[in-house]
């Protein structure tokens, strides 16, 4: 498993008071992106948040979504890591 060293988008946006990473537009293509590979793959990630998405040396281009811990399959009936119960937020 990869570390991540960076500061969260939520602590990013927090510190900024106004509610912008410096991103706008260009940061939603990007998840776009990657949470349809992920989709592609077979998995739901369930828990995308500010908090999930680590900024490596503050560089909004280099974003990448984590936590997983409670993704579930994509097809009917799947489970997460914890089982069939609700998880997250």
């Amino acid at each position: 498993m990869e570390f991540v060293d960076g500061q969260s988008l939520y602590d990013v946006m927090r510190v900024r008071r106004d509610g912008d990473a410096g991103c706008g537009a260009s940061c939603a293509t990007g998840w776009h992106r990657v949470l349809s590979a992920v989709h592609q793959a077979g998995a739901i990630h369930r828990d995308l948040s500010p908090d999930n998405i680590i900024l490596p040396g503050g560089r909004v281009e280099r974003a990448k979504i984590i936590d997983f811990g409670i993704a579930r399959s994509a097809a009917v009936g799947g489970e997460t890591l914890i089982g069939g119960k609700f998880a997250g937020k």
